[in-house]
């Protein structure tokens, strides 16, 4: 769909934003502000975000340089779309970014720790004070860590849409929260804090994609874990050791809780 069309169905004269790469600036958006100002009268954008180049492992990513990625290439080697979005949102986009299996594998890691944050706040009983009345606000350090965050991500994508300083707060409180988890002798306020995960989330979305198992392999993994929880009570903890190495051979990872054995596809 073309500009003028958009502008047609829609009824608009002044774009809020407009995207594009900085090697679009001039001659291309320049043209653009000049034909559609001379036309309507209006401005042609509000905003505009110009967007730093891509490269790949050091080169501009080009079809010229055949170094071309599509999201399409991407999904067949089982890169999870989380990883690509949080490698994106770590780099400001008036920066370059370098598009290579280090960084990717970085920000694999990244969202499954954030995938194990909200497993663990989920499964936090629901947070009762002292006399079993419903907590108050700001009675709980959770509270806090949630509010600061995010006062701190609404600041930092209101300047100049700065995702990685976004970023930065979304792991500093990763980290508070659990250091308080860790060393909470009450139930703390673990709602909170999944309530302002999630809320970063709806922004972001980079936790990591479900993956449904089939069904003989939830089987499977259920006779492991009953083997497992065998030879644990009967001490044998290396058959208890063998057993997890095995299902992480098979990309299963185990979580033990106070609740039992957690398990998910990685």
């Amino acid at each position: 769909m073309s500009l003028s069309e958009i502008r047609q169905r829609f009824d608009v004269e002044t774009l809020d934003i407009h995207a594009g790469g900085i090697d679009l600036i001039f001659p291309h958006h320049e043209d653009e502000i000049a034909q559609s100002e001379a036309a309507t009268g209006q401005p042609f954008a509000r905003h505009w975000l110009h967007g730093e180049f891509l490269n790949v492992r050091g080169t501009k990513m080009s079809k010229r340089f055949g170094n071309f990625l599509t999201a399409r290439d991407l999904r067949e080697q089982g890169v999870d779309a989380a990883a690509v979005r949080l490698l994106f949102w770590q780099t400001h986009y008036r920066q370059s970014l370098d598009f290579n299996d280090a960084a990717l594998e970085g920000a694999r890691e990244g969202v499954k720790r954030l995938g194990e944050f909200r497993e663990r706040l989920a499964h936090v009983p629901e947070h009762q004070s002292s006399d079993g009345a419903a907590p108050g606000a700001g009675d709980d350090p959770l509270d806090t860590r949630a509010l600061r965050f995010e006062t701190d991500f609404r600041a930092a994508l209101s300047d100049d849409l700065n995702a990685p300083r976004a970023v930065a707060a979304l792991f500093d409180f990763v980290r508070a929260v659990n250091r308080e988890l860790d060393q909470a002798s009450t139930t703390p306020n673990a709602r909170r804090a999944l309530r302002a995960l999630e809320g970063a989330m709806a922004v972001l979305d980079v936790l990591p994609s479900a993956r449904a198992p089939a069904a003989d392999l939830t089987s499977w993994v259920e006779e492991q874990l009953a083997a497992r929880e065998k030879a644990r009570k009967a001490k044998d903890f290396r058959e208890a050791d063998r057993i997890r190495a095995t299902l992480r051979d098979r990309g299963v990872e185990l979580d033990d809780t106070p609740a039992g054995t957690r398990w998910r596809i990685v």
